[in-house]
C-alpha cells in the first residue's frame, strides 16, 4: 500500500489548473468585447450610410408626381434634373425618386412590367413612354418638322435653334426616326430661297455641316426686313415722323 500523500503537495497542480482557467476566461471576456465593439462600430456605419443615402436624395415634397394623365416627358425630365442636382449616381436610387412620384393607377401598372424594365432607369423610361405617351405626338412632331420654315425676320441659328429642338423632341420616341440625308434636306427646304440655293449647291453630308453653311452665306444683296402691314398701318396713321416734311403734289 503506497503510503499517503505528504499534506499540500497537491496545491501548486490546483493553483496552476486555476490560473489557466482565469487566462482562459479573460481571453474569452476580451473575444466577446471586441465582438461587441465590431458589431457596435457596423451597426454606426449602417446609420452612416443611411443618413447619407437620405441627405443625397430629394424629399417627397420636392420630387415630382405623375398621375398618368399628364405630359410624361416633362415628369422624366424633372427626374433627370433632380438627379443632376442631387448628384444621384446610384440607378437604384433614381428608380426610388421615379416611382415615388407614380399615382397610385399607375404604381399598379408599375408593378406588371418585367424585371428587365423595373430594375432599370432607361427601361423604365422606355416603359412610361410607351405606355403614357401620346400615340399621335411622334406624328405631330414630325409634320411641325416638315412645315417649320425661317420666318421672316429670323436669323439662321434662330431658325436652326427650333429646328434641332423639334427633332431632339421626336427622336425620343424615335431615335432612329430621320436619317441624316433627310435632316438635311428637311432643313434645307425650311431655309429661305437666297441661303437654300447655296446650301444644295454645297451639297452638305450632315446636318451640323448644312446649318454652318447657311449661317455662313451674307444676306442676299439689296435684300432688306419689310415692315408687316399691321406696323405700316400704324406708321400711316401716325402721320410723318417730326421733322420729316409731308409730300406735297406739285
Amino acid at each position: 500500500m503506497e503510503p499517503d500523500s505528504p499534506p499540500g503537495q497537491w496545491m501548486p497542480a490546483v493553483a496552476q489548473l486555476l490560473e489557466q482557467q482565469q487566462r482562459m476566461t479573460e481571453q474569452l471576456v476580451r473575444a466577446l468585447q471586441e465582438q461587441q465593439q465590431l458589431q457596435q462600430h457596423q451597426q454606426q456605419q449602417q446609420l452612416h450610410q443611411q443618413g447619407s443615402r437620405s441627405g443625397r436624395l430629394p424629399k417627397k415634397s420636392e420630387s415630382p408626381t405623375f398621375d398618368g394623365t399628364g405630359d410624361v416627358e416633362t415628369f422624366l425630365s424633372e427626374i433627370a434634373h433632380l438627379k443632376d442636382v442631387y448628384a444621384i449616381e446610384e440607378e437604384k436610387d433614381v428608380l426610388f425618386v421615379t416611382v415615388r412620384g407614380l399615382a397610385k393607377t399607375v404604381t399598379e401598372w408599375y408593378r406588371t412590367l418585367p424585371p428587365s424594365q423595373r430594375t432599370s432607369w432607361i427601361g423604365l423610361q422606355d416603359a412610361l413612354r410607351a405606355r403614357f405617351a401620346s400615340h399621335n405626338q411622334d406624328a405631330d412632331l414630325a409634320a411641325k418638322l416638315t412645315r417649320l420654315r425661317q420666318r421672316e425676320g429670323a436669323s439662321v441659328n434662330e431658325y436652326a435653334t427650333e429646328f434641332e429642338s423639334t427633332l431632339d423632341h421626336l427622336r425620343r420616341y424615335d431615335p432612329g426616326c430621320l436619317s441624316e440625308f433627310m435632316q438635311v434636306q428637311l432643313f434645307t427646304m425650311g431655309l429661305r430661297t437666297h441661303q437654300q440655293t447655296y446650301v444644295r449647291a454645297l451639297r452638305p453630308k450632315t446636318l451640323q455641316q448644312a446649318i454652318e453653311l447657311a449661317g455662313s452665306i451674307p444676306e442676299e444683296p439689296g435684300s432688306r426686313r419689310k415692315l408687316s402691314k399691321s406696323k405700316r398701318r400704324e406708321e400711316r396713321a401716325a402721320g410723318p415722323r417730326q421733322g420729316q416734311p409731308e409730300n406735297v403734289a406739285q
